[in-house]
């Protein structure tokens, strides 16, 4: 599923998607092998706790995926929607799959693909282990990773909304 989306928001990127695409994936990476050399010190420390998912490479994840946001060019205004994207490739019009193009130029790189991609962060911590004996703690792992990454996203639009208010003042 993952590999599906990521060819057609690329396309959907345009020219500046190649590169973006090698930063994103360079930087997904070094976030996964920061998350091992964590991992490797914390045994050699002697503290172990497989029940509970290490916060720091979720919040990470997280972060990666707000930079994409504007890192391909996207703002949080109406007008910093491309709505040139909704036509790549077609030449009769429909409102549904043109929607879908824009939605996913628009969400695809910062929503939509480190949401899939979260798993990544249990399965890099655990390679060797086989899925049929741990499957509760696999499984376990794995919604705690969602839910850490949804108690970040809430609480940074929290934060957005308080800044929000004040700089709404301010403004009037």
């Amino acid at each position: 599923m993952l590999s599906v989306w990521s060819y057609t928001i690329l396309l959907l990127l345009g020219k500046q998607g190649p590169f973006i695409t090698l930063l994103a994936v360079l930087q997904g990476w070094c976030i996964l092998r920061l998350q091992n050399t964590l991992k490797k010190n914390k045994e050699a420390d002697g503290s172990k706790s497989d029940l509970i998912s290490d916060p720091l490479p979720v919040i990470q994840w997280n972060l990666f995926a707000v930079q994409l946001f504007f890192c391909t060019g996207h703002r949080c205004t109406f007008d910093g929607l491309r709505y040139g994207a909704a036509f790549i490739g077609f030449d009769n019009f429909n409102i549904i799959r043109q929607g879908v193009l824009l939605a996913l130029d628009t969400f695809g790189v910062s929503h939509i693909l480190p949401v899939f991609g979260l798993p990544l962060l249990v399965t890099k911590k655990h390679p060797h282990v086989r899925y049929d004996k741990h499957r509760e703690l696999f499984l376990l792992q794995i919604v705690q990773v969602f839910l850490i990454y949804g108690l970040v996203s809430v609480i940074m639009v929290t934060f957005s909304t308080i800044c929000v208010t004040i700089q709404r003042r301010h403004l009037m």
